[in-house]
C-alpha cells in the first residue's frame, strides 16, 4: 500500500542521491516519488517530485524528460497556485533555455525567478544557486549586457501568473526545439 510516508521517502532517497552526484539513481527516486504522489492525489508532494526531477534530469543530460517534468509541476503550480519551488522551476527551465542557446527566454525566465524569490521570500534549493548563477552569467555574456538586463527586469517584473505562462510557452517552444533537432531539422 502506498501511503505520504513511503513517497516522501522515496524522494528523500532522490535528494540524497543527487546530493551524492548519482543522477540516476535520483531520477529513479524521484519519478517513484512522483508516481506515488501521483497515485495518492497529493498535488503537493507530486509538484514537489517533478521540479527535483526536472533539476535532477536536466543535469543528466535528458532535456527533453526535464521539460516533461517541469510541464507537469508547472500544471499543479498553475491548478493549486503553489508558489513553492515555482521559482526553482523557472530556473530550471532557464538553464534548458540557455543550453539551447535562446538567449532571451533564458533572461527572462532568469528573471521571473529573481522576481519570484524576492515576492514570495523563497530559499533556493542549497545545491542550485551555483548551477543558476552560472546559467544565468553565461546568458549575460552571450546577450550582452543591454539586452541582458532588458530581457531580465521584463521578467522580473511579471506577477506570478505571467510568469507561470512565460514558462509554459517555453517549455512547448523548447520542446520544438529538441524535437527538430533530434531529427535533424533545422534549428529555429
Amino acid at each position: 500500500m502506498v501511503t505520504y510516508w513511503v513517497a516522501w521517502c522515496y524522494d528523500l532517497l532522490g535528494i540524497a542521491a543527487f546530493v551524492l552526484g548519482d543522477y540516476t539513481e535520483a531520477s529513479s527516486h524521484l519519478l517513484e516519488s512522483a508516481t506515488q504522489f501521483e497515485s495518492l492525489d497529493a498535488p503537493l508532494g507530486a509538484c514537489h517530485a517533478l521540479v527535483d526531477l526536472g533539476l535532477t534530469l536536466r543535469l543528466e543530460g535528458k532535456l527533453s524528460d526535464a521539460l516533461n517534468a517541469y510541464r507537469k509541476a508547472l500544471r499543479y503550480q498553475r491548478d493549486y497556485r503553489f508558489t513553492t519551488e515555482s521559482a526553482d522551476t523557472l530556473d530550471g527551465i532557464a538553464a534548458i533555455a540557455a543550453a539551447l542557446n535562446r538567449l532571451d527566454p533564458a533572461a527572462k525566465l532568469s528573471g521571473a525567478a529573481a522576481g519570484w524569490w524576492e515576492t514570495y521570500q523563497q530559499e533556493q534549493w542549497f545545491p542550485m544557486p551555483n548551477d543558476f548563477q552560472k546559467s544565468a552569467a553565461s546568458v549575460r555574456h552571450r546577450l550582452g549586457d543591454r539586452a541582458w538586463f532588458e530581457a531580465y527586469e521584463a521578467g522580473r517584473n511579471l506577477n506570478s501568473e505571467q510568469a507561470v505562462r512565460l514558462a509554459d510557452e517555453a517549455v512547448s517552444a523548447l520542446e520544438e526545439d529538441l524535437q527538430r533537432r533530434s531529427s535533424g531539422g533545422p534549428q529555429a
